[in-house]
Formats: structure tokens, C-alpha cells, sequence
């Protein structure tokens, strides 16, 4: 499994670790908490690369806070996600290289958060893709994620340097290169219900609606090459 982009594949396996949000009052515990050597052995995991999951599905893994998904079909390619913000869909177009041919044909977003939502310009680009999401994505409206909800930080965002470790799930979430709304562009195909099954450049998958994280969450199964993309 990889965090942030879920493959139901084992894929550089993530721990979900809580620690990056110490205890800022406490500095004298820093070094003490349970979860220290496993957060540090963790970064491991998020270093930067392109991983072949299976023939024609590739995943851009620590280029952002989530994972991007590419999809070869016919003359042409799918995103799934498209990570945090322009910057690092920019890094990912440059990583996934001659792998990812224009144009575009379609964007999936599993969720709106602007981990996964922030790069959709940068992928379009002249493309004009169809974007799909589940209906809730739009009646819900832009949702900034719940890494600081209630006051606190899941995250470690505003953690001093020295020490944070990194995120739990993520290297890092927002501290070097801010999520935003800039390169968001809303759906243009929404469904309804659970599921819906769509032909993208050759590619038959099915959008299934697996509320959880968010209340549109979305996983897209392609049976023809046995790989389940979720949040």
C-alpha cells in the first residue's frame, strides 16, 4: 500500500505512525516518544520515484503530499489525483517523462482535498480533459483537509525543524511547498450512487463511491489489469 494513494498492491508498504505532531510545550520528550525510530525509518518510504505497478499504471510517489496516478491508454493518457499544487504537479509531468503522453484524456480525483486536487491545471494543460469526481465533490464544496482540525496538528506542519521527523503518511504536508486552490479545476462528469463505469482512451474503470476520508471519496477499479486506485 502506498498513504495518500492507496493501491491495493504492496507498493514501498507505508506504517501509519502518530507522532509528528508533538507536544510543542515539552521539547525535554522530544527524543523520548514511542514512535520515534519508526517515523525516522519511515522517510525511507517517501523518497522520490516513479514505481511501475503494473503494465501501463505508474504512480509518482514523495514528489507531494499525495501520490499521482498515471494510466496509459490509447494515444493518450488518465490522471488520478494531482498532488498539492502546480510546483509539484510540474515535478511529476517532469518525472513521469515520455511515460505520460498527450494528451491528457481524463483527470480522476478521488477527493477534493488540495493534496489531491491542488496540480489539475499543470496536467490539463491544453488538453481540455474530462474531469470526473463523484456528485458529493461538487454539492460539498472545497473541503481544506482535517490535518488541523480542532486545533491541532496532525501533521507536524508547525513543528521547528529540528524536531520534526516528517508527517506520518507524507514526508512533509505544507511546510515547503504550500497546498492550494490554484491549479484546482472543478469536474465537468459527476455521478451518482455507488458506482459508474466509463471508457477513457481505451481503458475501461469502474468509479466506485467509498465515502471515508471525505464524503465523495472515490476508488477506480481497472479490472483488466487487476489494480484498485483509492485514496
Amino acid at each position: 500500500m502506498v498513504s495518500g494513494g492507496v493501491f491495493m498492491v504492496e507498493v514501498r508498504g507505508l506504517a501509519m505512525v502518530v507522532g509528528s505532531a508533538l507536544d510543542q510545550s515539552a521539547p525535554a520528550y522530544a527524543d523520548d516518544f514511542a514512535g520515534r525510530e519508526q517515523l525516522r525509518a519511515s522517510s525511507a518510504e517517501f523518497r522520490k520515484e516513479v514505481i511501475q505497478i503494473t503494465d501501463g499504471v505508474f504512480a509518482a510517489v514523495g514528489y507531494s503530499a499525495s501520490n499521482v496516478t498515471l494510466i496509459q491508454g490509447d494515444n493518450g493518457s488518465i490522471i488520478v489525483d494531482t498532488s498539492a499544487n502546480p510546483v509539484d504537479a510540474k515535478a511529476i509531468i517532469g518525472a513521469f517523462g515520455d511515460r505520460l503522453v498527450r494528451p491528457v484524456r481524463a483527470i480522476l480525483y478521488t477527493h477534493n482535498h488540495p493534496d489531491h486536487s491542488g496540480g489539475a491545471n499543470v496536467f490539463s494543460g491544453n488538453d481540455n480533459p474530462e474531469i470526473y469526481s463523484h456528485q458529493t465533490l461538487v454539492e460539498a464544496g472545497p473541503e481544506l483537509g482535517r490535518g488541523q482540525r480542532d486545533g491541532g496538528d496532525a501533521f507536524g506542519t508547525k513543528l521547528p525543524d529540528e524536531l520534526f521527523i516528517n508527517a506520518g503518511t507524507q514526508i512533509e504536508y505544507g511546510r515547503v511547498t504550500p497546498h492550494t486552490r490554484e491549479g484546482y479545476l472543478p469536474p465537468t462528469r459527476t455521478f451518482s450512487g455507488e458506482s459508474l463505469t466509463i471508457e477513457v482512451a481505451g481503458a475501461e474503470m469502474q468509479l466506485i463511491h467509498t465515502p471515508g476520508e471525505s464524503p465523495e471519496n472515490t476508488a477506480i477499479w481497472l479490472a483488466a489489469k487487476g489494480v484498485s486506485r483509492c485514496n
